[in-house]
């Protein structure tokens, strides 16, 4: 058996010019990828990462203009390192509270040294998406994966 190496000028022979078949079948796979296309892209701009942390609990009525938001944030959600270093508050994780000293807006309602996961949902910076409406952070991540092999 012997083989023959052909270049690309014998194939182009063999198959004959760039023609009107070629032409449709490219329009046509153009069109039929599109909607996949569409999809595929979808989630770079519905998914985009969000600054998040837990909810505060909803014993404590606090609104983000009061004075003392930052105190209270502070006293339920734990400061960690994010991956450059530099601090940032747990996104999810929070302080345990303390059932027999439950109070309205006080840090001493909660357990500093026991942090749990969240309990109490999730507080987003940022515009809704499918990430929000979905809380498809911390333990739900797993939905986004999905999300990503269904589309």
């Amino acid at each position: 058996m012997i083989q023959e190496k052909m270049d690309f000028e014998e194939v182009l022979n063999v198959v004959g010019p760039f023609g009107a078949f070629q032409k449709r079948f490219v329009a046509v796979m153009l069109l039929a990828l599109f909607p996949s296309m569409i999809l595929d892209l979808k989630f770079a701009f519905i998914h985009h990462k969000q600054d998040f942390h837990c909810s505060m609990p909803p014993w404590i009525n606090v609104s983000k203009s009061d004075d003392s938001y930052e105190a209270i944030l502070n006293a339920t959600i734990p400061w960690e390192l994010d991956s450059f270093g530099v601090p940032r508050r747990s996104r999810c994780k929070m302080y345990a509270a303390v059932v027999n000293n439950i109070t309205t807006d006080s840090a001493d309602s909660f357990n500093h040294s026991m942090e749990i996961s969240c309990r109490f949902g999730y507080h987003f910076d940022e515009v809704n998406s499918a990430t929000t409406e979905f809380e498809m952070v911390c333990g739900n991540m797993a939905l986004l994966d999905t999300c990503f092999v269904v589309a």
